[in-house]
């Protein structure tokens, strides 16, 4: 999500995938429950402390590989105070991109308005039977998927940074790492791929407009990565990019908010990531500096378009061709 205000996932193919490793920010032992057998005066409350703790040294073991830049010990994670500002904030944002009702429109009737034009459009009436609809939530997804470790960054070596969902939740329910400048999220590319986690594959479906994929051709092993499972809080989400080999993407929301900032073909990079002082990779940097000049007469370039998505909606990011860059 970029700059997002809610907790949940989403499903997505808007990133580059990285080689897949665990770090050591999540080793696959638990941490042993304290022996109360000889310790009369141990209670519950002891055994929870300890647990937090434990905790808590896997979110700060995954921060640190996945953000080397940062020092968590020197407050780093939240020098800038982006938690403080209204960064989130809906106004004066204008989405004029069109919102189309599947049921009420015809496979072919979207093909000659958006598809082949490549025109963004945010859809709905695609994902209502699905059961991610109920089943995605924090409770149930914990219960489910709690001691799986997910995707949360990637190390300076390129390798996947993992945490087990129930930290994460962790993470996202601790008032001070919600301080975080640019929170820890979920994407992760290979959630549909192992045992701890591909029971997710039957919570959704693809929708019959999307059926045609080409990829498919190159077979299971060659293909390159086509899907993600996406969660995270407010302020969270991936920098400008393109999608990988310039590929169009469709992306289904099942809760909370997704902001988008899209550009045509043609937008010269150094226009949209230009050199600026404090500027960082991170998507709340992004909207932070750069956003608020492409709103300026003297921008030098086509301006942004704006997507505000909520859910239940299906985002069809079928602008992404080469030489596209967007934010999402």
């Amino acid at each position: 999500m970029s700059p997002s205000d809610h907790h949940f996932p989403t499903l997505t193919s808007a990133s580059q995938q990285a080689p897949e490793k665990s770090c050591l920010a999540e080793p696959s032992s638990e941490v042993p429950l304290p022996d109360t057998s000889h310790n009369p005066g141990a209670t519950v409350v002891d055994q929870q402390q300890d647990l937090l703790r434990w905790q808590e040294r896997k979110i700060l073991a995954a921060k640190r590989a996945s953000r080397s830049e940062l020092s968590v010990s020197r407050g780093d994670w939240h020098k800038h105070g982006y938690a403080k500002t209204e960064i989130c904030s809906q106004a004066g944002i204008r989405d004029t991109v069109s919102r189309i009702d599947s049921r009420r429109m015809s496979y072919e009737t979207f093909v000659e308005l958006y598809e082949r034009p490549r025109i963004p459009v945010v859809i709905t009436g695609l994902q209502e039977s699905w059961k991610a609809q109920q089943l995605w939530n924090q409770a149930d997804l914990s219960r489910r998927f709690g001691n799986h470790k997910f995707k949360v960054g990637a190390d300076d070596d390129g390798y996947a940074v993992r945490l087990k969902l129930k930290h994460f939740l962790g993470y996202l329910q601790d008032a001070n790492h919600m301080q975080d400048d640019s929170p820890m999220y979920i994407f992760d590319g290979t959630f549909g791929d192992r045992d701890g986690s591909k029971d997710l594959l039957g919570d959704y479906f693809i929708p019959e407009w999307f059926k045609e994929d080409l990829m498919q051709l190159a077979g299971d092993r060659r293909r390159p990565p086509y899907r993600w499972m996406v969660l995270g809080p407010a302020r969270s989400g991936s920098g400008l990019h393109v999608d990988p080999l310039a590929t169009s993407a469709w992306n289904a929301l099942i809760s909370g908010h997704k902001r988008w900032a899209l550009f045509p073909p043609g937008t010269q990079r150094h226009h949209v990531l230009p050199k600026l002082p404090g500027l960082e990779r991170e998507a709340v940097s992004w909207f932070t500096h750069v956003y608020p000049l492409t709103q300026r007469e003297d921008w030098p370039t086509t301006k942004p378009i704006d997507i505000i998505q909520v859910r239940p909606s299906v985002c069809a990011d079928i602008s992404v061709v080469p030489g596209t860059f967007n934010l999402g």
